[in-house]
């Protein structure tokens, strides 16, 4: 016969025990009945103290034994629940799963691990950052965010870190925008943390992306879109201000385009001319000196293109209101002798080299010559000096320049040379030329340096403040950039900066309004070895000294060009306009505004397009509020995006919009928000959260998309989103004002946001919780079998025993304290902390017997602010609270489950 061990009997510690009468009973059965063990011939002798006896010893750590998805005895984690493997369930009901893989349950007492003074905190946040199964704290103060790591209850799987986000300006009385959120932008694994900024062109978003580390760093989100594919961007002078120039790239066809203010969408200026569309090498400089008495110079356009003969030259201001590209009258200057123009590390030079006033060009070519056609001012050239012979009848030629020593004619004639030229020696007069090194070689390959291929760059300015001109130069596929800074007597002393790859588009300007000059550029980081970005990197400049090294200042995918300058009318300091490629439906590049704040304080907020027929590039905005939530779909699944409620556009006449924000994995660009399914809002600072709805009708199965709740002043609404934007599902009246900001704190601080539960565990929010101005805590439970969108949901008013001003400092998160496989409500407030198990059939809160060490105190009574957060800190898989017990106070309770 075949005897399987009883699971009623297993439960029964005694049963294993040497001195138990059941075991001795059991002996005697053994010797005067031999025939009936012999029949049973496979049933396991039970050995005491040791997995794989079939009896759970729980004095032995053992919270099972034999059941599915339990450690056998050879594994690491013998007779415990594990989660490793992608198992199905990965943890019984009531179990977390933990880092190590190891599932367990709460006990409900939580002990004290961490106590700190924080800055003043406005909000809190608990989340995964980065997907290792620990979740990290983000805390918002009046500069910025905190992201604090801690370190896993098994050593070496979450190590401990703290990074400190400037996000805002140091304004005293800088209003506050809508409430950080975490979601998953740009990964499913990762949660990237999305807040409001107030930039130079209105409001926008600021998107930090998630790393491994786990790091935030800014994405640079494009605002300006073109139709053109890798255009190349080039700063002018455009009427005696900053302007940014875009051609095609090398060898398309496509329109030139004209920024002269990032609020206003570019100018077409007609379609690149076919002669230039092979055009290698582009310089700028005011050659024909029209408008620069009144101070609205205009540049010029020197274009090149590889075994050409000639140079052509092209101006976009004319004499009309309406700019367009178009050849100077007299459109080349023509290379004299066999040289033509090179195919590697060619240079052109827009200098006055005879000091006269006008600007000459000067161009290597591929006879190992430096060439030079010298300006008569008014756009045209000659080979020689002026006086032009014969008179008015310049030649449109260059000659060979003659250089003060064979040795340098030699160096920049070399094929492996680039050139720069200005007056680097105070003592002679005219610019004077200096040779760059850059030798060929390979593409520079490296796991973290992806697609990195270009030459030299070179970028003449006074880089330490000492009044002498230094130069900043790459070397082609080697990483690191050398800055040769000028004695001012045409010596050099050079140092090198230190990049991870290849550095490119290097661009020079005091991005910070230091008075000293900083190099920007383009290096790769990478927050995953599968995925390096390129990443927009600053050296500082230093008065005196070389530039600091440089640090990373925000991640823009496919960089194709950077731009130093002052292209905002009116804005203080300078910008960098930075461009990108975008390869997905809406092909072609964008350009991204980087504006540079107090404090070497750089951001770059993702502005919200206008429509395609507008004028202007941005919706100037104020946003009043913001949740994440799966409310787009990508692939047939859904994925996070964002809900935002914000004012009509500046400049525009009607009401508040809700609408709908899609990022996407490689923070191209924002899509415009379509609010024209939603009804007139009057949400002065509303409460939004998303609501899981289950899974869609279908065969497969799907996710749905998740609903979106909004609580206002008097009126709770009910969106589903549909295709790009939200439609109005329910819509009722409150007796409740509720609001996402208390104003009447000091400095304001964010309310708790609105939690959701699942109570049957059916993948379906069916509670909502949410505190109202006056501090009740309002509870939304939905009805069974119905839909919150279907209005099928009662509100309840729920009593934590608070009263008066203290009620309007409480907060509250949701947890499982006690593993009954059902959420718990923690609370936190002036004199009070607890943990309430939600009683659904009486709708109301019951009071658990968590308990917290006593070196935990409740929040003082005075206190008018706290935070409450839940997650799993140290990857133990138990939830632990995170509370802000005053504003400046923060302390970590640990969740302790019932095994270690």
């Amino acid at each position: 016969m075949t005897v399987s061990a009883s699971r009623n009997l297993s439960a029964s510690r005694n049963l294993a025990s040497p001195s138990s009468p059941v075991r001795g009973w059991m002996r005697r059965f053994a010797l005067f009945v031999p025939g009936a063990l012999a029949a049973c011939s496979n049933l396991s002798i039970l050995e005491e103290n040791i997995c794989g006896n079939r009896v759970i010893e729980a004095d032995r750590g053992e919270e099972c034994d034999g059941e599915p998805g339990c450690g056998a005895r050879e594994t690491a984690h013998p007779c415990r629940y594990t989660c490793e493997g992608g198992a199905e369930p990965a943890c019984p009901g009531g179990y977390g799963c933990g880092a190590d893989g190891v599932c367990r349950r709460p006990s409900g007492h939580f002990e004290l691990i961490l106590a700190v003074s924080t800055e003043t905190t406005q909000d809190l946040l608990v989340g995964d950052v980065n997907g290792d199964g620990c979740a990290e704290t983000v805390y918002t103060t009046r500069r910025g965010s905190v992201v604090t790591a801690f370190e896993s209850r098994s050593p070496g799987l979450c190590p401990a870190s703290e990074q400190s986000l400037r996000t805002r300006k140091q304004e005293a009385q800088q209003a506050l925008g809508p409430a950080p959120v975490l979601a998953g932008l740009a990964s499913d694994e990762k949660l990237d943390l999305i807040t409001t900024g107030s930039g130079l062109l209105g409001d926008g978003l600021l998107v930090y992306l998630a790393s491994d580390g786990p790091f935030f760093s800014p994405a640079l989100y494009p605002s300006v879109l073109v139709a053109e594919k890798d255009a190349r961007s080039f700063k002018v002078q455009s009427g005696g201000t900053d302007a940014l120039l875009l051609l095609p790239a090398e060898g398309k066809a496509g329109a030139i385009r004209l920024l002269r203010d990032p609020a206003l969408n570019p100018r077409a200026l007609g379609e690149m001319p076919e002669a230039v569309r092979g055009a290698s090498v582009v310089s700028t400089g005011d050659l024909d000196g029209v408008g620069a008495a009144a101070g609205k110079a205009c540049d010029e356009i020197v274009v090149a293109a590889k075994d050409q003969k000639a140079l052509r030259l092209y101006g976009f201001c004319g004499a009309s209101a309406e700019p367009s590209f178009a050849p100077l009258p007299s459109p080349t200057v023509t290379l004299d002798g066999n040289g033509t123009i090179r195919d590697r590390n060619a240079a052109i030079a827009v200098v006055d080299v005879n000091e006269d006033g006008a600007l000459d060009l000067l161009v290597n070519a591929t006879d190992d010559k430096i060439h030079v056609a010298y300006g008569l001012g008014d756009g045209r050239f000659h080979s020689a000096p002026p006086p032009v012979t014969p008179p008015g009848m310049p030649d449109q030629r260059t000659s060979p320049l003659a250089l003060p020593d064979d040795t340098l004619a030699a160096q920049l004639g070399n094929p492996d040379v680039v050139f720069v030229a200005a007056d680097f020696d105070a003592t002679r007069p005219g610019p004077e030329l200096v040779p760059i090194p850059c030798p060929p070689a390979m593409p520079f390959a490296s796991p973290l340096c992806v697609g990195s291929t270009g030459g030299c760059e070179a970028a003449v300015a006074d880089l330490d403040a000492d009044g002498d001109l230094d130069i900043v130069s790459s070397e082609g596929e080697e990483p690191d950039l050398i800055v040769r800074r000028g004695d001012g007597a045409g010596g050099f002393h050079a140092e090198r900066l230190e990049t991870q790859c290849p550095p490119r588009h290097v661009g020079v300007g005091d991005v910070d309004g230091d008075g000293v000059v900083d190099v920007a550029f383009f290096d790769q980081v990478a927050p995953s070895l599968e995925a390096p970005i390129t990443a927009l990197t600053v050296a500082y400049g230093n008065a005196f000294a070389a530039p600091s090294a440089p640090a990373t200042q925000g991640l823009l995918a496919e960089a194709k060009g950077l731009s130093v300058g002052s292209f905002v009318p009116g804005a203080p300091g300078k910008q960098i306009l930075a461009a990108r490629t975008i390869e997905d439906a809406q092909a072609g590049s964008a350009l991204a505004l980087v504006e540079a704040q107090e404090g070497r304080l750089l951001l770059a907020p993702a502005y919200f397009p206008s429509a395609t027929e507008s004028t202007t590039s941005v919706e100037r905005m104020t946003l009043r509020a913001l949740a994440a939530g799966r409310f787009s779909e990508a692939d047939d699944a859904p994925r996070s995006s964002l809900a935002i409620v914000a004012d009509a556009p500046q400049g525009v006449a009607g009401p508040q919009g809700l609408g709908l924000v899609e990022g996407d994995r490689t923070a191209s660009t924002l899509r415009r928000p379509d609010t024209s399914m939603v009804p007139p809002l009057a949400c002065d600072a509303c409460l939004l959260m998303p609501l899981r709805t289950g899974t869609q009708a279908t065969d497969d199965g799907r996710p749905a998309l998740d609903d979106l709740l909004l609580l206002g002043d008097g009126e709770v609404h009910v969106y589903r989103p549909v295709s790009t934007s939200f439609v109005s599902q329910e819509q009722r009246a409150t007796s409740h004002t509720f609001r996402a900001i208390d104003d009447t704190s000091n400095p304001p601080t964010y309310a708790p946001r609105p939690v959701v539960a699942d109570l049957n565990r059916d993948g379906v929010d069916d509670l909502v919780i949410a505190r109202s101005s006056a501090g009740v805590l309002v509870a939304y439970f939905l009805e069974e079998n119905g839909s919150f969108a279907a209005g099928n949901f009662t509100e309840v008013p729920l009593d934590v025993g608070c009263a008066g001003d203290a009620c309007k400092a409480l907060a509250f998160a949701v947890l499982d304290a006690d593993a009954d496989a059902a959420p718990e409500l923690a609370v936190v407030g002036p004199g009070m902390q607890a943990v309430y198990d939600i009683d659904t059939r009486e709708r109301k809160l019951a009071p658990l017997p968590a308990s917290f060490s006593e070196t935990q105190k409740p929040p003082p009574g005075e206190t008018r602010f706290t935070a409450l957060g839940a997650g799993d800190v140290d990857g133990d898989g138990v939830d632990d609270l995170v509370v802000a017990v005053t504003s400046t106070f923060l302390t970590v309770l640990r969740g302790i489950p019932v095994v270690e």
